[in-house]
């Protein structure tokens, strides 16, 4: 039968709106192994989940959930999979003391983050032995507001405003996009305003003026998740255009 896709580019066979088997998590997988060839050390296949909104829908999840101490909201990645990773930084509190996140990443780029064990900040050594550099078009040393602070890692409470730095991969007939879950330790780090330029909401759930979260320590930010998402070619061009409208560069 073939693949129809939801606005959000998740994958089902048949209407989606009927309940259909969600086949999102099959290519994924496919995709995790084919194309990034991640270890299965570093995988913990427990914490395997799909959000595709099948999935979303058959388990009665909502949109958000609020976790950490005291509670924050973050946003469930509907329409995307994800795939659990083991903790390879030590958690200096409980599970349930920490708060959620994501990080926006190109699909090459995953494998040199899983292998360094945590996200970084420009300038600092990466295990190969190369200095990291800010991305083009990002806030860093000869672009952005006089005196930003760019050497501290950012994430966000909203899977929407990190898919705007999940660069997308050709693979196949598909738009592949891939982004970190993360773990957030309480009072380490700082709220910030969006830094691409919206002139309208980006998310639904969340203020513009707290989209990122930023932190210059290293182990304040644990990875626990790596997510895919996998959209048409088409379907990823529409999301592409609604993004233009709420852009001003």
């Amino acid at each position: 039968m073939a693949s129809n896709v939801c606005c959000d580019g998740t994958f089902f066979q048949g209407d989606p709106l009927d309940g259909n088997v969600c086949v999102l998590k099959d290519l994924a997988k496919e995709y995790v192994k084919e194309e990034l060839k991640l270890d299965d050390n570093y995988m913990n296949e427990q914490f395997n989940i799909c959000y595709c909104r099948v999935c979303h829908k058959e388990r009665g999840d909502r949109e958000s959930y609020s976790r950490g101490k005291p509670p924050m909201t973050y946003a469930i990645p509907v329409g995307w999979c994800r795939f659990g990773l083991k903790l390879y930084t030590p958690l200096e509190d409980s599970f349930e003391c920490y708060y959620r996140a994501y990080h926006g990443t190109q699909p090459n780029r995953v494998g040199d983050v899983l292998r360094t064990g945590q996200l970084c900040m420009p300038g600092d050594v990466l295990y190969t032995g190369k200095e990291l550099k800010e991305l083009f078009g990002h806030y860093g040393e000869n672009y952005g507001p006089k005196g930003f602070d760019y050497k501290r890692v950012f994430v966000s409470p909203s899977i929407v405003y990190s898919g705007y730095y999940a660069s997308p991969h050709n693979w196949k007939h598909y738009k592949v996009q891939t982004s970190f879950q993360v773990l957030v330790k309480p009072d380490t780090f700082q709220k910030m305003p969006e830094t691409i330029g919206a002139t309208a909401a980006i998310d639904k759930l969340f203020s513009n003026n707290e989209l990122e979260w930023a932190t210059n320590i290293h182990h304040a930010v644990v990875l626990y998740g790596l997510l895919i998402k996998i959209s048409t070619h088409g379907t990823y061009q529409k999301e592409i255009d609604q993004r233009k409208k709420i852009l001003t560069r």
